[in-house]
C-alpha cells in the first residue's frame, strides 16, 4: 500500500488504518502485538510473533488494495 506509516503514529495505529486498507481485522492484532514486542517489559510469547509473522507473509503475498485519494482539506483551492 502506498501509504507509509507517519512519524508520529504508532505501530498499532498505522496497523489499524491497513486493516481498514485491507480489511482485514488480524492486522489491527497484529500492530498491538508489534507495540507490546517494542515497548512491554516483556515480548509477546512467540506463538503470538509466529502469528503477525505469517500475517505479513499472507498478505505480502497477495494483491495489494489501491489507496483512496485523501479528501482535499475543507477550504482548500484546487490548481488543476
Amino acid at each position: 500500500v502506498d501509504r507509509p506509516r507517519r512519524p508520529d503514529e504508532t505501530a498499532a495505529a498505522y496497523a489499524a488504518v491497513l486493516a481498514q486498507l485491507y480489511g482485514d481485522h488480524r492486522l489491527a492484532a497484529a500492530g498491538r502485538t508489534i507495540d507490546e514486542a517494542t515497548y512491554a517489559p516483556r515480548t509477546p510469547d512467540p506463538a503470538r510473533r509466529a502469528e503477525v509473522d505469517a500475517l505479513v507473509a499472507e498478505l505480502a503475498a497477495g494483491p495489494v488494495p489501491e489507496l483512496e485519494p485523501e479528501p482535499e482539506p475543507v477550504g482548500a483551492t484546487s490548481t488543476g
